[in-house]
């Protein structure tokens, strides 16, 4: 899957691209997911926030060890360099969406608004992210 957000910012066109994003099926009953993708941006671009209708709120994470255990550090935003790409990844850098409304299952699909700041300011991108089982 791939979404592209452009926005004109004067002669220069700010791009963001979001690709091959998917949202982990819910383990048990338990109402915390998390989300991956590939972020890229055509000029420097930093991931701000992010929402869906089915969570109560999404934290930006990074995986850290601590004292042996694997930890989600906040993060708050994630910087994308002009011309490059940031991937969202198990182990990595991550998108956890708490207190979910539903149980997801692998083919369900998760609607995404993603916030970045350019150089031009503010924008959002919104992204339909599909449902696949933890353990693929």
């Amino acid at each position: 899957m791939v979404s592209v957000m452009s926005l004109a910012a004067g002669d220069a066109c700010a791009e963001v691209a979001v690709t091959d994003a998917w949202v982990r099926a819910s383990v048990n009953a338990m109402r915390t997911t998390t989300a991956f993708m590939t972020l890229s941006s055509s000029q420097d671009a930093t991931l701000v926030a992010v929402r869906t209708p089915i969570a109560r709120s999404i934290d930006i994470l990074e995986t850290r060890s601590v004292g042996g255990l694997e930890v989600g550090w906040p993060r708050g935003k994630i910087q994308i360099p002009a011309g490059g790409s940031v991937r969202l990844e198990p182990g990595g850098l991550h998108l956890q969406l708490l207190d979910t409304d539903i149980l997801l299952e692998e083919g369900n699909k998760v609607s995404l608004v993603l916030s970045f700041e350019l150089p031009s300011g503010r924008s959002e991108i919104t992204i339909v992210a599909p449902v696949r089982n933890h353990n693929k």
